[in-house]
């Protein structure tokens, strides 16, 4: 996090973050979090694949190599690998709603979109715990959308899922 994601963003063992549902934690509480179990035991290597594209993701996918070959797990990176084992994605928050951010990331990554039956957060959580526990989403991350103006440009703010409201900028000088 500190030297790849420049100290921007938290380490995570939920896939929605803390600020969004606010028990986040409890998943790391447990002993059982994220990638528990999870990996195979056959002994072979898992190739992990990356979209190539973002330009972070190879560092990121060698740095997910690097760890697992320290926990004792042989992890082969590949850019866009067909029969990768494994793929490293990027899913931005699609909603500031929990439900449906959570059923956008299961989207996005190819697993069964959650059933909610009511908006509790009880029922939130029990969904999350099990898009978890199958063992086919592991987070790593969660890092905020970031963005850079000239010197020249007043008025730039986006929401917290990086939307622009682009009615409020203005260059400095030409502001009616």
């Amino acid at each position: 996090m500190n030297v790849l994601l420049q100290g921007q963003g938290e380490a995570a063992q939920a896939i929605l973050p803390n600020w969004m549902t606010g028990y986040a934690m409890l998943f790391g509480q447990t002993g059982q979090g994220p990638g528990k179990g999870t990996i195979p035991e056959s002994g072979g290597t898992i190739t992990l694949s990356y979209d190539p594209s973002e330009p972070a993701n190879q560092l990121l996918g060698e740095r997910v190599e690097l760890n697992a070959r320290d926990a004792g797990i042989r992890l082969q990176t590949a850019a866009s690998a067909a029969n990768a084992d494994v793929r490293l994605l990027r899913i931005p928050l699609a909603s500031p709603q929990p439900q449906l951010a959570l059923e956008a990331v299961a989207e996005a990554a190819g697993l069964p979109l959650p059933r909610f039956q009511g908006t509790s957060p009880e029922e939130l959580y029990a969904r999350e715990k099990e898009m978890l526990q199958s063992g086919r989403i592991i987070p790593l991350a969660h890092v905020p959308q970031a963005s850079a103006m000239g010197p020249g440009v007043e008025g730039w703010r986006t929401d917290l899922f990086g939307d622009y409201r682009l009615a409020d900028v203005w260059l400095s000088g030409s502001k009616p």
